[in-house]
């Protein structure tokens, strides 16, 4: 803090020990300026110990806005795939083959499954499946079990052979 209080208060005392008397002009002036500055003194302690408070405030939020934007950009690595209307997280998918995929779900009734289309989750009960049939997706209107088309055409195929 600074040392204008100390600064202030001296100047009182030397006052006091003046004993300057009130009735001439020029002592009450003299006096009036000296509690003028020990009150200026005790204001700016007041506003250096705001300006302290608001500085460790500014300090934390900046740190909030750092974590914040560690956060911001680690999604940004996160892009939107108008291909796949799937999120796409830069990350490699070796799994992917374009065939669609399941996904274990906690019901032993249903199931949920990604298009190999659109690269959209559907849940599909078990009792309702028939993977020999075609079934479209409900979000994109593609083939789910786009083999069972080759194995049909196959099949149409090798029967008007026969014909």
């Amino acid at each position: 803090m600074s040392n204008y209080i100390e600064r202030a208060s001296y100047l009182k005392g030397l006052m006091e020990g003046m004993k300057l008397s009130t009735e001439k002009d020029a002592n009450r002036l003299l006096i009036e300026t000296v509690h003028v500055a020990a009150d200026l003194a005790e204001a700016l302690a007041s506003v250096e110990r705001r300006l302290g408070d608001v500085e460790d405030l500014t300090d934390a939020l900046d740190e909030d806005l750092d974590q914040l934007e560690a956060i911001l950009e680690d999604e940004d690595d996160e892009e939107w795939d108008e291909e796949d209307e799937d999120w796409d997280d830069d990350e490699d998918d070796d799994d992917e083959d374009d065939k669609g995929a399941f996904i274990v779900s906690d019901s032993e009734e249903t199931v949920d499954y990604v298009c190999p289309s659109c690269g959209g989750t559907v849940t599909l009960r078990l009792d309702e499946v028939d993977f020999g049939e075609d079934m479209p997706c409900p979000l994109c209107g593609a083939q789910l079990f786009p083999e069972s088309e080759e194995t049909d055409d196959e099949e149409d195929g090798d029967e008007e052979a026969e014909d």
